[in-house]
């Protein structure tokens, strides 16, 4: 039973990661770093299925929105490795009375907290979610809470406000000198062990490997 639960966390590590390098650059002595191949979600409100989330907060919801998702993509973009994205995604639960509405998004600056990252846009009555991205992030702050508004108004100059959502996040990262640092917890569910040779890899010495 042992063996088949390893082999199942190691499966689980190598098809999440696409693969381990060793050496240096950064790698702790004895460890090892992992290269993202495909973009890793990382959510900053509660999951059911994923344990690392336990105690973040919970998705918010009023009368006509609901948060579907909110936290983070970890991915390679803009020729670097392991850059961190914005990501809020929020249905809507019953239309809006008005054929058409205006919103407006306000996102938790990481590295101004007195300049918050606002959107713009607009809903029509046929639409059935919104939200959007924002990167790429730096300075964000593992185990911080950050905020992700939704705000609905009903007319263009945004006076007249019809709905707000306001969905706090935890961050399960942090990406503070440049490189990613992730929730143990996380790293534990999702990365389960690794060997190299003979060794079991400690979660102090598993990286992500990134580009300053």
């Amino acid at each position: 039973m042992k063996i088949l639960t390893f082999l199942k966390l190691l499966l689980i590590t190598i098809s999440f990661t696409g693969c381990i390098i060793t050496g240096k650059n950064g790698v702790p002595n004895g460890g090892a770093a992992m290269i993202i191949e495909k973009p890793v979600w990382l959510s900053g409100i509660r999951l059911d299925d994923d344990g690392y989330s336990s105690k973040f907060p919970e998705a918010g919801e009023n009368e006509y929105l609901k948060t579907v998702s909110a936290g983070y993509w970890l991915e390679n973009t803009n020729q670097k490795k392991s850059q961190l994205i914005y990501n809020f995604k929020i249905n809507i639960k019953k239309p809006f009375a008005n054929k058409k509405v205006w919103t407006k998004m306000i996102l938790s600056n990481p590295s101004d907290e007195n300049n918050n990252i606002i959107y713009t846009h607009y809903l029509e009555k046929k639409d059935k979610s919104t939200g959007g991205t924002h990167g790429t992030l730096s300075n964000v702050n593992i185990n911080k809470k950050y905020n992700m508004i939704l705000e609905v108004y009903e007319d263009k100059d945004r006076t007249k406000l019809i709905s707000k959502l306001n969905q706090t996040i935890v961050s399960p990262v942090d990406n503070t000198n440049g490189c990613i640092k992730l929730n143990r917890k996380f790293k534990k569910e999702k990365f389960g062990f690794l060997v190299d040779k003979k060794n079991v890899l400690t979660q102090e010495h598993l990286i992500v490997w990134c580009d300053k």
